[in-house]
């Protein structure tokens, strides 16, 4: 079965409800974070917008997803994840533009290679944000800014290796795929702000090194990506994006575009359902004593499903937010400038 195009608008299907096993909370301070963010965005991030001050203001919005994501960090810690998350949004952004950026592994590369430069301190600067990592970096014990630096690392070759490697091709199986995203997608290296931010936490390396632990942090991710391919679908099917599990999905399984989205409703469902049961076990399992472990357990539950709350506040897919956010079921019309839900009637009629 083909895929929907552009030129298939306006696309109606339904959606259902959501498990929606993990909560939702903000940081406290989000407001302050969003002020700070946008003066520290406007200052810094012209470069990435072609200094247009309208796309820095409507990408700044990072920040709510890192509300979202670590609401427990202290302020200052906070605003540190929201710079690192602008920084990388605009670099993101900028690489999708193949006649710029996207068009260049060397330049890519370079880029990520000033970014990392400067998070070990062996950079000039040439990144907004060396001050900030040289904070972050006094701040953290050895083995959790090690932990960091990895994760950084991770994302830094995965994006690279995305863009050069695969995404032109598209997506070849779901397996591969999902196990390329946990890299490619800059996800991993927000647990290193979690597992700072949240009060208490002394974990052992050990226990990062337990299969459990491994696989809770993969699953996150996993939970992550199938969100994101699900709220960010209508905008990539405008800029003919295919790295989506949408286009799988209808390719290698014949499902129609319902079929597909409600499929991936089912896997989000069944990530969760995994996160919840790995976390039991690690919690009653021999490292279950170490100091802080469920909150952090539960703050990388935060980031798992923080883009799907974020959708609906930010205008980063749809203009006013997505409507959805698997709380009721109802329908979705996608139009080319937006998507438009509409919850089912209560039960009985009323």
């Amino acid at each position: 079965m083909s895929t929907p195009t552009a030129l298939d608008f306006p696309i109606t299907f339904h959606l259902p409800q959501l498990a929606n096993l993990l909560p939702m909370k903000f940081h406290p301070e989000t407001d302050r974070l969003m002020r700070e963010s946008r003066w520290w965005a406007h200052r810094h991030l012209g470069f990435a917008y072609a200094h247009d001050a309208a796309r820095i203001d409507k990408n700044v919005d990072g920040t709510l997803l890192v509300s979202l994501s670590v609401p427990h960090a202290d302020y200052e810690l906070a605003l540190t994840t929201a710079k690192v998350m602008n920084y990388l949004i605009g670099i993101e952004n900028s690489l999708v533009d193949m006649a710029g950026l996207g068009g260049s592994s060397f330049a890519t590369r370079n880029v990520f290679g000033r970014f990392m430069s400067d998070l070990l301190g062996w950079g000039d600067g040439s990144t907004p944000l060396r001050e900030d990592f040289t904070w972050l970096r006094n701040r953290m014990p050895p083995a959790r800014w090690t932990r960091f630096v990895s994760y950084m690392e991770d994302f830094a070759h995965g994006f690279t290796t995305e863009l050069e490697n695969w995404r032109r091709a598209g997506i070849s199986d779901y397996d591969t795929y999902m196990s390329d995203r946990r890299h490619s997608l800059g996800v991993r290296w927000l647990f290193g702000f979690a597992e700072e931010g949240v009060p208490g936490v002394a974990l052992s390396q050990e226990i990062f090194r337990d299969p459990d632990m491994i696989a809770i942090h993969d699953t996150a991710i996993d939970g992550y990506t199938l969100i994101n391919d699900l709220v960010s679908y209508r905008k990539e099917l405008v800029m003919d994006d295919r790295v989506n599990l949408v286009y799988y999905l209808s390719e290698h399984e014949g499902l129609d575009l319902e079929g597909a989205m409600n499929k991936i409703c089912g896997l989000i469902d069944e990530t969760e359902r995994k996160f919840v049961d790995l976390r039991e076990r690690i919690t009653a399992g021999p490292f279950g004593r170490e100091p802080g472990l469920r909150p952090y357990l539960d703050e990388v539950g935060h980031v798992m499903t923080s883009n799907l709350w974020w959708a609906g506040v930010s205008k980063r897919y749809e203009p006013a937010g997505l409507g959805w956010d698997g709380s009721a079921p109802g329908t979705m019309t996608f139009h080319r400038d937006r998507a438009v839900f509409v919850p089912d009637p209560p039960a009985g009629g009323g």
